[in-house]
């Protein structure tokens, strides 16, 4: 049996692709209706699959954690936000998967805190500057960065999830 999202070969019974962590799919074959066209597409050699590492056992899960970490922290308080990803981060380092997606959460988080506190101090110089008008701007570009802030923490969750890799915009690279 053959996984249908990678290709990767199944070893005895294993219910996880070791390519791509995802569970197998029984092939159902090719409807009758196809006829010859289809046997000779089955007959045709595939495609050569880039190799993929296997995935280790609650990979995703830690993954997914590491963004979700990061939003309950944000929505707790702000601050706090990197704390998740960072214990993540140091806890599953050595997973590929997860130690990256925990690296991404953390650097963006903590880029997210650098741009908030300069962001601010900037915000106010120039609000104190022009007698409060500035802030007609700086509040909609505020709440603004916060559903951004939302949207990508929430997708990146889902790619994690889902065991695909995810890069946030914006992010400095603090960590490597």
């Amino acid at each position: 049996m053959t996984c249908a999202h990678c290709g990767a070969a199944a070893r005895g019974t294993e219910l996880y692709c070791s390519g791509c962590g995802r569970a197998f799919i029984p092939d159902v074959g090719v409807p009758r209706a196809q006829g010859a066209a289809a046997a000779a597409t089955l007959t045709a050699p595939a495609p050569a699959r880039q190799a993929v590492a296997p995935m280790a056992p609650g990979s995703r899960s830690w993954a997914a954690a590491a963004h979700a970490t990061a939003l309950v922290g944000a929505l707790s308080g702000g601050i706090a936000a990197f704390v998740g990803p960072l214990i993540i981060w140091l806890v599953r380092r050595d997973d590929p998967f997860a130690g990256e997606h925990a690296r991404q959460a953390l650097n963006f988080n903590l880029s997210v805190l650098l741009y908030a506190v300069v962001g601010t101090a900037a915000g106010l110089i120039v609000t104190l500057l022009t007698i409060g008008l500035a802030a007609l701007v700086l509040v909609p570009l505020a709440l603004f960065a916060v559903v951004g802030y939302l949207v990508v923490s929430i997708v990146g969750a889902l790619a994690a999830a889902d065991g695909r890799p995810f890069t946030y915009p914006l992010t400095l690279p603090l960590f490597r």
